[in-house]
């Protein structure tokens, strides 16, 4: 997908990288009340893990090249 690019305008608009990072999980859990299943990486918590080539806290533009996914234990994808 292209939701990636939401964390950017956000940081382009002066968001710092790691409050935006933290909008699309740890924040989107409270807001829908489901802090203890999601948002964080968890023994018990229904995570959903990727891997991106570089820092996104130096340039978030690095999510739109996802190279590794696993949803609940399962790898999706691995590698380009």
């Amino acid at each position: 997908g292209e939701n990636w690019r939401e964390l950017v305008y956000m940081n382009e608009a002066g968001m710092p990288a790691i409050e935006t990072i933290k909008a699309a999980t740890t924040i989107n859990a409270t807001i829908l009340k489901m802090e203890d299943k999601i948002g964080a990486i968890k023994e018990g918590f229904s995570a959903d893990i990727i891997a991106v080539p570089g820092d996104p806290l130096q340039d978030l533009k690095v999510f739109g090249n996802v190279g590794f996914v696993m949803k609940e234990g399962t790898v999706y994808k691995y590698g380009q």
